[in-house]
């Protein structure tokens, strides 16, 4: 498989989301001095309470997020299973792609088409915005929008998402883009879709950051809008799942 760096996955997501952790490193610091010399013993145990509640969850999440994409089998991509067959596999992604080089490892023999659908109007987290900065589309991957695929109809075995699927962050676009991966889909096909979501793991790991996410009930609901079933959910790591649909 292809390798990564040990800190790779959390210094990725330290530096797409910088703005937070320095918010919380210059909060906690202005906190401490507060403590250190203020003269008042109430305002410094406050102020040192305070300062823990930044501090803890900052470290928290830089703990999980490091388990999670640095030492857990996710980037093994555990849900697929190597094949020496020749069929069609549509990787999208939403501007950062961290999974062709691993699935042309796996499907040597694959046609694996690339499509983004990043859009600057629609996807306006400034995390996504440096991800791309940092990891460009490659010259093989097609700007799409998110109610268009351009492959035929039952064309493709395998549609693979990875953390991409949550950027479109409207309820009704979201079901309309799952509808088009149904459409290029062939009937023994799947699709997968890797995400976290909006639930009490992800709330332990990120705090209020998990807002960003949704909830297992509106994945079921796009789905269900979708045309879509559930086949299974395979869990990679309790704050990562893998969604396994057909038709």
């Amino acid at each position: 498989m292809v390798t990564r760096s040990p800190f790779q996955g959390v210094a990725n997501v330290m530096q797409f989301n910088l703005r937070f952790y320095l918010l919380a490193l210059i909060t906690c610091t202005a906190l401490a001095l507060l403590a250190v010399f203020s003269a008042n013993p109430l305002l410094r145990t406050v102020a040192w309470i305070a300062c823990g509640s930044s501090l803890v969850p900052a470290i928290a999440s830089l703990i999980i997020t490091h388990l999670i994409y640095d030492r857990s089998d996710l980037y093994q991509l555990p849900w697929l299973e190597t094949s020496e067959k020749r069929f069609q596999l549509a990787q999208i992604h939403a501007g950062f792609d961290e999974c062709t080089p691993q699935l042309k490892q796996l499907f040597p023999n694959a046609t694996i088409v690339e499509f983004d659908f990043f859009n600057e109007e629609n996807q306006t987290e400034p995390s996504i915005k440096k991800a791309r900065q940092k990891y460009p589309p490659s010259a093989t991957t097609t700007s799409i929008n998110y109610n268009h695929i351009p492959l035929s109809d039952a064309s493709t075995e395998i549609v693979h998402l990875m953390f991409a699927a949550h950027e479109i962050r409207n309820h009704e676009e979201r079901s309309v883009f799952l509808n088009e991966c149904s459409r290029v889909l062939k009937s023994e096909g799947r699709i997968y879709i890797i995400e976290h979501l909006r639930d009490p793991w992800n709330f332990l790991a990120y705090t209020i950051g998990f807002f960003h996410f949704h909830s297992l009930q509106t994945w079921k609901q796009n789905f269900a809008e979708a045309g879509l079933k559930i086949e299974r959910i395979q869990n990679i790591t309790p704050f990562v799942h893998c969604f396994i649909l057909n038709k």
